[in-house]
């Protein structure tokens, strides 16, 4: 039997983009190959000697460095998930990745900003971080380390992910994984923002599990910890999950739970901020905070641009839950 014609990889109609996919998802698996090893690094940060100015003040305990390692491994899967997607060229990376790049944007603009309203308070903290006798850093030098990471923020958080949608959205990518992808898989016939809402409900689970070593949950202007914490951030991470699954089937149960947890969790987070000292609440959980409140990171400054970032992205999420409500069926 003679090869269909339109079976062969020379097909007309579309450029063949396999190259620029192998290219991607080879640096996609080395950066989550970097992640896997920062959570391997991580440990070592509790036998490092404490910086010069800390006092007496305790250096990082164990269950401190928990959250941060989780969230090196969720990006190491993520990351060597999608690397694989797409070196064997299944359709499914590109929806995940469109919708992972715009929730990528938009925690990154939030951090930008916060990092720019930080950077006095980082600049006055690292004055008077010298010890006796030790030679202060001068301007000049701390303004470079901050436009540095600064610059450093803006590429990781914008332009990569920005260069990475272009990457994936055209059409040529996208005829060319439907042509060697030809099979059913998950993502297909899932509009872009009911996958978008639903893996910002699964990011918002596993958010949970970040908080659980210490179990911190703010409750309308009270912040709770240790077992009662971890007991509410179990009952939001059932929650959240259970809305992820019914919002990708379009249910809408799904839906409704969608709304009322992007109203009343961020609605809970702005009223505790306000109500709560958590440099107070960070102190009676054990934490240590003297550097936090060297930078001042409790002042109203800092609590109004997180409560405002937590406001904003309420809006949006609100917003693309109603645009994608016309997919949502009983």
């Amino acid at each position: 039997m003679s090869q269909l014609s339109y079976m062969t990889p020379g097909v007309v109609g579309f450029v063949d983009r396999r190259t620029r996919l192998l290219v991607i998802g080879i640096l996609i698996l080395v950066a989550g190959i970097m992640c896997l090893l920062m959570a391997g690094f991580m440990p070592i940060m509790l036998f490092l000697p404490k910086p010069a100015g800390m006092g007496t003040a305790h250096g990082p305990q164990p269950i401190d460095i928990v959250p941060g390692m989780l969230l090196y491994v969720a990006l190491a899967a993520l990351a060597i998930g999608l690397a694989v997607g797409m070196m064997r060229v299944r359709k499914w990376v590109r929806p995940v990745i469109l919708c992972a790049c715009t929730i990528w944007i938009l925690v990154g603009i939030g951090a930008t900003v916060l990092f720019c309203v930080m950077i006095p308070h980082v600049l006055k903290t690292m004055r008077n971080a010298a010890g006796p006798g030790m030679p202060v850093i001068p301007n000049g030098v701390a303004i470079a380390i901050m436009v540095g990471t600064g610059t450093f923020m803006v590429v990781l958080y914008l332009i990569v992910p920005v260069l990475l949608m272009l990457a994936v959205q055209s059409r040529d990518v996208q005829a060319t994984l439907e042509f060697f992808d030809p099979h059913p898989r998950w993502t297909d016939g899932v509009p872009l923002t009911v996958l978008g809402l639903s893996m910002g409900c699964l990011l918002g689970a596993i958010g949970t599990l970040f908080s659980m070593p210490r179990g911190l949950f703010l409750l309308f202007g009270v912040a709770l910890f240790g077992w009662p914490g971890r007991i509410a951030l179990l009952v939001v991470f059932a929650i959240l999950i259970v809305t992820a699954i019914l919002v990708f089937r379009r249910k809408l149960l799904g839906w409704w739970l969608l709304v009322i947890t992007s109203t009343l969790l961020p609605t809970s987070w702005i009223i505790t901020l306000f109500r709560v000292d958590l440099g107070d609440v960070y102190d009676q959980m054990g934490m240590d905070t003297s550097q936090l409140k060297m930078m001042n990171v409790t002042s109203g400054s800092w609590v109004g641009t997180i409560a405002a970032q937590t406001a904003a992205l309420t809006v949006v999420m609100l917003y693309v839950a109603w645009k994608a409500r016309k997919h949502f069926v009983d």
